[in-house]
């Protein structure tokens, strides 16, 4: 989310995603109410522009995936034009079901460096904003590190989220495979599982998961 507000990807995602994530989190975290996380949608919903997509719904009975319960996410991606889906089941996204329509998938992890690389600057200046905003508890530039861990994020150096210089990361950069646009259709992607970047990135941002002991799903354009 923090990303998605630093205009480096355009985040897309639709309501059935909201209500995965809500749901898994609600399943996780009993200690969180419903209505805790409805102000959280509605707060996404505010301030990442034209994020919310609507109309795909026709188009998912025609879709193929693995997990037929997938296919709403692939339709949000095709209906916003989303260049990636990012998800932390690949498996569940195959190349062959997603090039026809100019699609790739992509996980988190390797969008994040992806970001990285082209516009260090952006993006730690987000981490830091983040942990900034954590205040119950308020969290040490270790301790934030250590959240990431179980996200599956690359590990990155507390130069990425204290103030100072930055200094871009030494990784090599990482793409999905590029797909060749399928004439009369545009590529879907977005976060959470559909959203078309910025700078029509091969990565979408999206598909998040139903919690940690379950399978992850998103959004992205990317349809984060």
């Amino acid at each position: 989310m923090r990303l998605a507000l630093t205009d480096l990807y355009r985040a897309r995602w639709s309501n059935q995603i909201h209500e995965e994530w809500i749901n898994a989190v609600l399943r996780n975290r009993p200690d969180l109410s419903r209505a805790q996380l409805e102000r959280t949608r509605s707060l996404m919903n505010a301030h990442v522009r034209d994020a919310l997509v609507d109309g795909h719904q026709p188009l998912i009975p025609a879709l193929e995936l693995p997990d037929p319960d997938d296919r709403h996410v692939l339709a949000a991606a095709i209906k916003c034009g989303a260049d990636l889906i990012l998800t932390f089941n690949l498996d569940d996204f195959p190349e062959q079901a997603l090039s026809i329509y100019g699609l790739g998938a992509g996980h988190p992890d390797f969008f994040l460096v992806d970001q990285l690389n082209l516009d260090a600057e952006r993006v730690c200046m987000a981490m830091r904003q983040h942990r900034a905003s954590l205040k119950n508890p308020p969290k040490t530039v270790e301790e934030y590190l250590v959240t990431l861990g179980p996200c599956g994020t690359t590990p990155l150096s507390s130069e990425h989220v204290v103030p100072g210089p930055v200094v871009a990361p030494p990784w090599r950069r990482r793409h999905p495979p590029r797909h060749p646009r399928t004439s009369g259709c545009r590529p879907p992607g977005g976060f959470e599982r559909c959203a078309p970047l910025r700078r029509r990135r091969p990565w979408a941002a999206g598909h998040r998961s139903r919690g940690p002991g379950g399978r992850n799903r998103a959004g992205r354009n990317r349809a984060s």
